[in-house]
């Protein structure tokens, strides 16, 4: 509203109010649940406020005698101006400011002409364009009065020009310009890096802040530490101020950004393009400005993707295909964080700061947080182990740990496992013990994945010895050092070209952690189960009784062998038709018997009675080296007596004689005894007093091809003698037959 006074003094002002005008859109929704009704939303959608003001714009007196006195506008209309109005650029006769305190998502900008001052009365409008004239963003309109308040999203992060034409009413016309180096709706964008996403450290975190805008910023923002991100995370520290340093380096190739990350942004790029390489695509970032903050590139389609923003609360990096993620470094708003408080296991702090530009747009950035981690990893079962103990050893627990500010703490688990443990194992086969190998020229293991709930496995070694915990053989290695990701990690190590004598070996497997700050943790687990190195076959000392049952068909076998390296695993059992084959029955394993007198059972022997059959036996050990033997007889079943035959009385053979001729020797002859299956293997002959007695001369063994025999005695007058004779088969299980003679009867006269 302007007022103009006139008085005897002849003064003249002009006075601007301009009235406190704000809109605001709300919303609010009930739920009702039955006759329960509860708010679950109250908030402001959308506002904009305008400043009150009061303020003399121009003051003229004249008195008489006196020349006019001028007087400046006063000192309120210059606060309103740096108050209200954030960008502002002045050409003859245009210009045109961005509206500061709105919210991003409804910027305005706030343009003015002189030209209806300098030539009266007209008819304005006014366009923007990306170049000066231009009417590519917003073409022609209208404007009712010389100021206008336009709340228009228009592009950002380039120079807008504003163009303002005025034609009078006789058709004249005049043109002004002016511009914005950019137009900003945007919110800061940036993000907050820790130092370590993990540490071991009891007292210190510490991060970076980076931001990029638009706007200049405040000088002055805050910061806060707690267990949460977000405005309630400030439970360490509470909100407290900090200040941006500036950073301005330029460069005009690759170097401009940091290392590539796998993955791409999750916004629309400014531009998308196709070029030959990565470095092409930095260049074409670098020569979009500093709009251009980093880029996306797809090493197989060569697509390249320019940004105006970097991973953080606006855009998210998201693994595709063969992108990496490139930043631009030397440019933007830095400033390290570093803060010391005592920090307890397993608690994730998150540093959190709240930015503001000079357009009062805020932005609330988190870093994803510092997990403490005060515990080594933690292995699989480890039985009854015979050691389980804690050491300060600082960096020189294990060749992968990584080590930044390493602490006093103790940070090494040292672990001899029981023999029922079963987180390492010998031998590659997972999770399988191989306690025997014949293999000597190289050695394996595989273990099960250790666990670290706070900040996970970064990595494992391995190494083989000649005693628990010794890496004498093969030091520690790193078995996926070869890999190029974790998902590929096998578990099993390999160590080569080595030469192993014959004795036991021990396996030693390591676990490290992700920490870095602190001091990597470390735990080592001694594998107190050998793996046995043999490469000699078992002594076999031959078999030394065999037992049948004709009754239940078994047969018991006792052998004597033995393997002081790996022990025996089994007895092969085989028959042949000689001492050397198993023709007659293929060899069947049979496991080895653990006892002090070993001996193995056939319950199904299953052979022809009356067949000789060789029994054939093989030791073999744990790293399947044999010795085989024999028996030193073949085995032959026959389940009938032998048939008896004829006994005679007296020295000639065939001939049966009634008397004795001598008082001192007595003689005999058989013949026809046999066995049909078996043959006759021996016989007994003996003399007594009555058919069947061996009272005067004692059975006496004899080859079964002896058909005759005499023995002294002394024999009695009118006395009759009885020789008799007990044939005895080859079976196994040998069968007799007793037959005596008819009696010779000794006279003296």
């Amino acid at each position: 509203m302007s007022r103009a006074i006139w008085s005897y003094k002849h003064r003249f002002s002009v006075d601007l109010n301009i009235v406190p005008l704000e809109l605001r859109l709300s919303a609010v929704a009930y739920i009702r649940f039955f006759f329960v009704e509860k708010r679950i939303f109250d908030q402001n959608i959308w506002s904009i406020k305008f400043f009150p003001f009061h303020a003399n714009l121009i003051k003229v007196i004249k008195q008489k005698g006196k020349p006019a006195i001028i007087e400046k506008p006063s000192s309120e209309f210059s606060y309103y101006k740096t108050k209200l109005l954030r960008k502002r650029s002045i050409n003859d006769g245009c210009s045109v400011q961005q509206v500061n305190g709105r919210d991003p998502t409804d910027p305005a900008f706030l343009l003015s002409t002189e030209l209806a001052a300098s030539l009266g009365e007209l008819s304005l409008s006014y366009s923007v364009g990306t170049t000066p004239g231009g009417t590519d963003v917003l073409p022609w309109s209208k404007m009712t009065k010389p100021v206008l308040l336009a709340p228009l999203k228009l592009p950002s992060g380039i120079p807008l020009y504003w163009s303002v034409k005025g034609v009078t009413t006789d058709g004249n016309s005049m043109v002004r310009s002016c511009s914005l180096s950019t137009y900003d709706n945007t919110v800061p964008s940036g993000r907050i890096d820790v130092l370590y996403p993990y540490t071991s450290h009891p007292k210190r975190i510490a991060a970076t802040i980076i931001v990029f805008d638009d706007s200049p910023l405040k000088e002055n923002h805050t910061y806060a530490i707690g267990l949460a991100p977000g405005y309630k995370g400030n439970q360490v520290l509470d909100w407290s101020v900090f200040n941006f340093t500036k950073v301005v380096k330029h460069f005009d190739n690759i170097e401009s950004f940091s290392r590539g990350k796998d993955g791409k942004l999750s916004v629309t790029p400014m531009k998308s393009l196709k070029t030959k390489d990565h470095e092409e695509c930095a260049l074409v970032c670098v020569n979009t400005g500093e709009k251009c903050i980093s880029f996306d590139y797809e090493f197989h389609s060569e697509t390249c993707d320019v940004h105006e923003v970097i991973e953080g609360p606006s855009a998210d990096l998201k693994v595709s295909g063969t992108y990496k993620h490139f930043e631009r470094i030397g440019v933007g708003n830095t400033h390290n964080f570093e803060y010391s408080f005592d920090l307890l296991h397993g608690e994730r702090y998150y540093i959190n700061a709240e930015v503001t530009n000079s357009l009062m747009y805020k932005s609330l950035l988190s870093s994803k947080g510092t997990i403490v981690d005060f515990t080594p990893p933690e292995p699989h079962f480890i039985g009854n182990a015979s050691q389980d103990e804690l050491f300060a050893d600082k960096c020189h627990a294990s060749i992968l740990q990584s080590c930044e500010e390493v602490t006093w703490r103790q940070n090494h688990r040292k672990i001899v496992d029981g023999k029922d443990a079963a987180t390492v194992y010998n031998g590659h086969h997972p999770e399988k013990e191989t306690k025997f190998t014949l293999t000597n020229h190289f050695a394996s293991a595989n273990w099960r994945p250790f666990t670290d709930k706070e900040s996970g496995i970064s990595g494992y070694t391995w190494a083989f010895g000649t005693s628990v915990c010794r890496t004498d053989i093969s030091d520690f290695k790193n078995p996926h050092q070869h890999l190029s990701d974790k998902r590929f990690w096998t578990y099993t190590g390999y160590a080569r070209d080595i030469h192993l004598p014959d004795g036991k070996y021990y396996t030693t497997v390591q676990a490290i952690n992700n920490v870095i700050h602190g001091g990597s943790l470390v735990t080592t687990v001694c594998h107190s189960t050998p793996i046995v190195v043999d490469t000699t076959p078992p002594l076999f000392k031959g078999v030394s009784d065999i037992l049948f049952d004709e009754d239940f068909n078994i047969m018991a076998i006792y052998f004597e062998a033995e393997d002081k390296e790996s022990f025996l695993s089994r007895i092969d059992f085989g028959l042949g038709k000689t001492k050397h084959d198993v023709e007659v029955r293929g060899y069947s394993e049979i496991s080895y018997p653990k006892r002090e007198n070993p001996y193995i059972l056939i319950t199904d022997l299953n052979i022809t009675d009356g067949e000789p059959a060789w029994i054939r036996l093989r030791a073999v050990n744990n790293v399947e080296l044999s010795k085989a033997g024999h028996s030193d007889d073949p085995i032959l079943i026959d389940r009938t007596n032998p048939i008896a035959g004829e006994v005679l009385d007296g020295n000639t053979i065939g001939q049966d004689q009634t008397y004795q001729p001598e008082n001192n020797r007595i003689c005999a002859s058989w013949k026809g005894f046999y066995d049909p299956e078996s043959g006759i293997e021996e016989y007994h002959w003996g003399v007594g007093t009555f058919p069947g007695l061996d009272d005067i001369v004692a059975m006496e063994t004899l080859s079964r091809s002896t058909k005759n025999k005499c023995s002294f005695a002394n024999l009695a007058h009118n006395t009759t003698y009885y020789s008799v004779i007990e044939a005895k088969n080859s079976a196994l299980n040998s069968k007799t037959i007793k037959q005596s003679s008819n009696g010779g009867n000794y006279q003296l006269t």
